[in-house]
């Protein structure tokens, strides 16, 4: 067909009508607020320890290289109260770490009074990974926050999780004793 020029508005018509389709169900995203409750955030530079890489030619060991600048967030699990780390780039919010508060996490004094040093197994990535982190604050204080903030989520995880256990194996002897087992 031939374009034609409306007069009024000053645009061009091709005279064929394009129709959206879309099949499919929609998708609704969960933020992280609405799956878990913020224990603690607040913005922090995470690096990772690099044991050995390498770039080009070249051959790198032990150095730390930097992960994101973003909200680090303390988060407990709003259906098993479970607790983990979760941190996002500060721009395009992608996970930068995200791992379990389990036992392991132990934190551990830096070079610097602002960062504490910790060993978990993040899944940032999609497959989970045993990584040493730092997390570098801006402050002292707000570096010790975050410590006490991780130590007591250890413990309400370390509850959530003997509490899991503990109905799972009700649940079990429940289900054997009315033969469901």
């Amino acid at each position: 067909s031939v374009a034609t020029k409306d007069a009024d508005d000053e645009q061009y018509s091709l005279g064929a009508d394009f129709k959206v389709t879309f099949e499919g169900e929609e998708v609704k995203a969960e933020k992280d607020e609405d799956v878990a409750t913020i224990l603690y955030s607040h913005r922090s530079k995470l690096y990772h320890f690099i044991k050995e890489d390498n770039y080009g030619d070249e051959v790198r060991t032990n150095y730390w290289k930097e992960r994101g600048l973003g909200d680090i967030k303390i988060m407990q699990d709003k259906k098993t109260n479970t607790c983990r780390i979760l941190m996002r780039q500060e721009k395009t919010l992608k996970p930068v770490l995200n791992c379990v508060l389990s036992e392991e996490v132990e934190l551990a004094p830096n070079t610097s009074v602002k960062s504490w040093v910790f060993n978990c197994h993040d899944f940032s990535d999609g497959e989970v990974n045993l990584v040493q982190c730092a997390a570098k604050f801006k402050t002292q204080e707000i570096a010790n926050e975050f410590r006490d903030a991780l130590n007591n989520a250890k413990v309400l995880h370390a509850a959530a999780v003997a509490a899991n256990a503990s109905g799972d194996a009700s649940e079990d002897a429940s289900g054997d004793a009315s033969g469901e087992g």
